[in-house]
C-alpha cells in the first residue's frame, strides 16, 4: 500500500518549501485546470508513487517527486470520507481513524509548518490530519450573537445567540436560565416548583409533548439543512454524523434536576413512568427527523454516569429507561442508520443494557479516566462488533512526562488495530503533549 505521510517523502527543507508553495497554490485553484491536470496524472502512478509514464508538467517549476506527493495527498483525501464510512459498517480500513480535530492551529503550524487559512481553516484542518468523522447537533439557520446586558431570563429571553436546536427548548420550558461567558449551553437556576409537593402537582398538568407542535418533516428540515450545510463544507475529507442531545435522562436531569429524579424514581416511579413515556414519543419525532436527512450514523447523548460509575443501578436503567431507547432509536434502526451512544462519565456497566436496546457503538469521553485494562476489557468484549470512541488518558496527557504520552500513543494505535472501527477521541492536555501525542499517534496510524 503506498504510504501517504508526507515528512517521508520531503527530504529536505527545499523539498518542503516547494511542496508548501506548490500546496498552497493547489488549494486556491481546486476547481481550475491545474487540479484536473493533477487528478489525471494520478492515473499515471505506479504502485510505488513512481510515474509508469511521463506526467505532464503542472506547474513548470515543480519536479516529478514533489508532484507525487501532491498527489499521494490527493489520493488520501479521496479515501477519508469512505474509510468511515467502510468502519462503521465495520469493514476493514488502511489506517487508524479520527473523529474530530486534535489540537488547534498550533499544531498545524508546528508539526505542519503550515498557517491555516482564515477563510478555510477548519476544512484545512481536517484535510491536513486527515479527520475521519465528526458529529454535530441541530443548529439555527441564523445563531445571532448573545446579548451582553441579558444574562438570565427565560429561554425566549436568552435564545439569541443560543447555537443548538435539539429540544432544549422542552427542557429548559418554564424555567429560570443563565448564560456564563465560556459555557454554550444555559444553566437553570430556578424551576417551576420550589419543593418536592410542588413538583407532583406540576407533573398532573404537565405534558413535554405540548411543547413540541411541530411535525417530523418540519423538525427533519432544520437538521438537514445543519447537516448538508456541515457536509458540504467537509465533501469527501469528513463523514459528518448527526447528534441528539436530551435523549431522555439528560433532559430529565435538566428540566426536573437529579434529586428531584432519584426521589420520583424510588417514592414516585409511576409519575416519572409518565413523564418519561411522553417525553420520549418526543425524542422519537427528533430521531426520526434525523433519520430523514442523509445521515449514516446518529450519535444518542445522555447523561447517565458520574465519573465513578451509573448515576442510578444497571438493574433500575434496564427497567425503566433502556425500553424506552429501544422505541425512540427505532426510526433510525428501521432507516438503516447507525446509533452511537455518548454519555459522560463512567457507563461500562450500563453498556451491555445499550446494546440489547440497539446501539451500534460507544463514545467514552474524558472524564471517567478509565484505566488500560479497563479499556482494553471493553475492546475485547465490544470490539468486533461494535463501533468504538475514546482518546489518552487524561493525566498522562495533562502531567505526565514525553515518554508517558508517547508510550500512550502507541498503545492506544496498537489497540485500535485489533477491532475494526476505533475513533481516537478525546485528545485533552497540555499543548506540548497534545503534540508529542499526536506526532507518535500519527506515526503508528497506517495498518
Amino acid at each position: 500500500m503506498i504510504s501517504t505521510r508526507v515528512e517521508h517523502l520531503v527530504k529536505s527543507e527545499e523539498d518542503w518549501m516547494i511542496f508548501k508553495a506548490y500546496y498552497d497554490k493547489w488549494i486556491k485553484s481546486v476547481e481550475g485546470p491545474e487540479f484536473h491536470e493533477m487528478t489525471r496524472a494520478i492515473g499515471f502512478m505506479g504502485e510505488n508513487g513512481v510515474p509508469d509514464m511521463e506526467i505532464p508538467y503542472v506547474f513548470d517549476h515543480v519536479c516529478t517527486k514533489i508532484l507525487r506527493i501532491v498527489c499521494l495527498m490527493n489520493i488520501r483525501l479521496l479515501l477519508s470520507l469512505q474509510r468511515a464510512l467502510q468502519a462503521i459498517s465495520l469493514r476493514p480500513v488502511d489506517k487508524n481513524l479520527l473523529m474530530g480535530p486534535v489540537g488547534g492551529p498550533e499544531l498545524i503550524k508546528s508539526v505542519y509548518g503550515i498557517d491555516l487559512p482564515k477563510d478555510r481553516w477548519r476544512v484545512e484542518q481536517h484535510r491536513i490530519l486527515d479527520v475521519d468523522m465528526i458529529y454535530t447537533l441541530g443548529t439555527p439557520k441564523e445563531i445571532g450573537t448573545p446579548s451582553t446586558r441579558v444574562t438570565e431570563g427565560s429561554f425566549e429571553e436568552l435564545k439569541e445567540g443560543f447555537p443548538y436546536t435539539d429540544c432544549f427548548h422542552i427542557a429548559y420550558k418554564g424555567c429560570r436560565l443563565a448564560r456564563t461567558k465560556d459555557a454554550t449551553q444555559l444553566w437553570v437556576i430556578e424551576r417551576p416548583f420550589r419543593n418536592y409537593d410542588e413538583l407532583l402537582h406540576y407533573l398532573k398538568s404537565y405534558d413535554p409533548r405540548d411543547d413540541e407542535t411541530r411535525s417530523i418533516e418540519e423538525i427533519s428540515e432544520g437538521y438537514k439543512e445543519t447537516y448538508e450545510r456541515e457536509q458540504q463544507l467537509f465533501g469527501d475529507i469528513t463523514l459528518v454524523a448527526g447528534q441528539l442531545y436530551l435523549t431522555l435522562f439528560t433532559y430529565l436531569l435538566i428540566h426536573i434536576g437529579h434529586v428531584f429524579v432519584t426521589r420520583l424514581a424510588f417514592q414516585n416511579p409511576e409519575e416519572l413512568d409518565e413523564v418519561v413515556s411522553r417525553y420520549s414519543e418526543v425524542t422519537t419525532k427528533h430521531v426520526d427527523a434525523w433519520s430523514r436527512t442523509g445521515i449514516k450514523l446518529l450519535v444518542s447523548h445522555d447523561d447517565i454516569a458520574w465519573q465513578k460509575g451509573p448515576i442510578m443501578s444497571p438493574k433500575w436503567f434496564g427497567e425503566r429507561i433502556f425500553p424506552y431507547y429501544k422505541k425512540i432509536w427505532k426510526p433510525a434502526k428501521d432507516a438503516g442508520l447507525k446509533i452511537m451512544f455518548v454519555s459522560d462519565g463512567n457507563y461500562v456497566p450500563l453498556m451491555k443494557g445499550l446494546a440489547d436496546a440497539g446501539v451500534d457503538g460507544y463514545h467514552i469521553e474524558w472524564d471517567p479516566r478509565l484505566s488500560r485494562p479497563t479499556l482494553e476489557a471493553v475492546v475485547t468484549k465490544y470490539g468486533q462488533d461494535k463501533i468504538l470512541a475514546f482518546g489518552p488518558n487524561y493525566e498522562i496527557m495533562t502531567y505526565g512526562k514525553a515518554e508517558e504520552v508517547v508510550s500512550e500513543a502507541e498503545w492506544i494505535s496498537n489497540l485500535a488495530k485489533t477491532v475494526p472501527a476505533h475513533f481516537l477521541s478525546d485528545v485533552n492536555g497540555t499543548t506540548n503533549n497534545v503534540e508529542l501525542f499526536w506526532r507518535a499517534w500519527d506515526r503508528n496510524r497506517q495498518r
